[in-house]
């Protein structure tokens, strides 16, 4: 047998590659990218870790103010799927006003309010 393995992982065994070539296709490893709008550094920070820390997620971005990434994302929108934790009482646009102009503009975003 040339490969074998059922627990995820795959043996090539070598005494068959002799001129033998060997394709393989990954598996599908798509992430949820997660963006931040918080103001506190150390929060925003804590939670990129965490976020980056869990399988299936990626800090895509953070912001410590809705201006900011509403002016990032003007330039490079946020993909299908992602994810905005956004806190509500940011200085200057808030994050309920924040959230409504992003729903606006990016009706593909699904923002998740986060406060302290």
């Amino acid at each position: 047998m040339l490969v074998s393995g059922h627990d995820h992982r795959i043996r090539v065994h070598p005494e068959y590659l002799i001129q033998t070539t060997v394709l393989m296709t990954q598996p599908d490893t798509a992430t949820i990218p997660v963006y931040i709008v918080e103001d506190d550094a150390q929060m925003r920070e804590g939670l990129q870790w965490m976020i980056d820390a869990s399988p299936g997620f990626v800090c895509a971005g953070a912001y410590g103010a809705c201006e900011n990434a509403i002016e990032a994302w003007t330039r490079m929108p946020p993909p299908e799927g992602a994810v905005i934790l956004m806190d509500i009482g940011l200085p200057g646009i808030s994050g309920v006003a924040g959230t409504r102009l992003i729903r606006e503009r990016w009706p593909h975003v699904q923002v998740l309010m986060l406060t302290m």
